[in-house]
């Protein structure tokens, strides 16, 4: 039984704890590569924590901005292909070179 199953079946597929195992699942898809299972997992727990928490509580506003990244990078995957890995590593290579004087 995989943790998800168990956070359901104890749980329930409406709990917090279970849309946090929800949100972690679609980080680990995403650095798997996997834009739609990440972004299907996202929206569950998006769902999960307006229902629950409210928009205001901060998983759900951390939620909004990591679902809507990933559809964005969904929406330009479709566009570009798989060189959208390229420019997501380029981003997260580190901080740019400051400007020369």
């Amino acid at each position: 039984m995989t943790r998800q199953e168990i956070r359901e079946s104890v749980l329930g597929p409406e709990h917090p704890d279970t849309a946090i195992t929800y949100h972690n699942l679609a980080n680990v898809y995403l650095d798997a590569r996997d834009l739609d299972n990440a972004v299907r997992y996202s929206d569950r727990a998006l769902a999960v924590f307006q229902r629950v928490l409210g928009e205001a509580h901060p998983y759900t506003v951390d939620t909004k901005s990591f679902n809507g990244f990933l559809h964005m990078l969904s929406a330009l995957h479709d566009e570009v292909g798989d060189s959208v890995w390229d420019i997501l590593e380029e981003k997260n290579a580190g901080e740019p070179e400051p400007p020369a004087e």
